[in-house]
């Protein structure tokens, strides 16, 4: 699984997104045959408009969701300057796409260590997964995504797809208002965690929870690797258990696999988003 970053520069509606990275194609549904001519009924093939590249197979009841239809919802709030389009990420060749809007919900856990609170919305062409909507805290020091589940605030959410602007508006302040929600009870819990103090044995532990056993070399460098980051990552000191997750998400996001294409990916989704997410339910025990 392998993705593409681009940082978005004064956009303020999806269709301008779409533009400026090259992405203002559709999903194109076409029939699928053997290789000898005789029809599937029971699934197509989602191509992209542009080069015919294969985005999924799908059951013949899929409806795909175009793009420019899916993100539209943000508009509202980037109209408003209550949130502002950041980044585009495409993977697989567009076969998931995924945006992330910069909200005002913007806080530090301790002094210099800085989060933005980002609305982040993926949609896919391969059947994989229904529209969704996620709230992400990125730490400014290293960009690391932060994934946590609060305890009492929503942290994903699935949103119907409308047509009227009305809809479009209201949907649009029903996550900003679960977003400034969840951005609130994640600040608390995060300067209980800069609050924590660790030792030795509590990094060991923990790295071994989320990481698991040193039972070969590959993973005794993992646990090294993550103890060096916890300790000298970036805004890391190796005082807290604030610090400790974030040795993690540096690792996960930064550090992880040679492919930064691949890692970009798992770091939002997969393997590297539930690592990130065991490692928050892990620091959170902790407090």
């Amino acid at each position: 699984m392998k993705a593409q970053k681009f940082d978005l520069k004064s956009v303020k509606t999806i269709n301008e997104v779409l533009e400026q990275t090259q992405m203002n194609w559709i999903a194109d549904q076409h029939e699928l045959l053997t290789g000898s001519g005789i029809s599937i009924h029971s699934h197509k093939a989602l191509l992209r408009s542009d080069n015919n590249a294969e985005l999924g197979i799908v059951g013949k009841g899929y409806e795909p969701v175009q793009n420019a239809t899916a993100f539209a919802f943000i508009d509202v709030l980037s109209t408003n300057k209550q949130a502002t389009y950041e980044y585009l990420y495409s993977i697989n060749n567009g076969s998931r796409m995924i945006i992330q809007a910069k909200t005002n919900n913007s806080f530090s856990v301790r002094k210099g260590d800085d989060i933005d609170g980002y609305i982040t919305m993926m949609n896919s062409f391969d059947g994989s997964t229904p529209f969704k909507v996620f709230f992400t805290p990125i730490r400014l020091f290293c960009k690391n995504q932060l994934l946590a589940a609060i305890r009492h605030a929503t942290q994903m959410v699935s949103i119907r797809h409308t047509k009227t602007v009305m809809d479009k508006a209201e949907e649009a302040m029903k996550i900003l208002g679960l977003a400034k929600e969840y951005f609130d009870n994640f600040q608390v819990v995060a300067k209980q965690l800069a609050d924590k103090a660790i030792t030795s044995r509590m990094v060991d532990n923990f790295l071994k929870e989320v990481l698991g056993d040193c039972n070969n070399a590959r993973r005794v460098t993992q646990h090294e690797e993550v103890k060096n980051l916890v300790s000298v990552g970036k805004g890391n000191n190796g005082s807290s258990v604030w610090d400790l997750y974030n040795g993690v998400t540096e690792y996960v996001d930064h550090h992880r696999g040679n492919d930064e294409s691949k890692r970009m990916a798992n770091s939002l989704i997969v393997s590297g988003s539930i690592i990130k997410m065991n490692a928050w339910n892990a620091a959170v025990k902790r407090i």
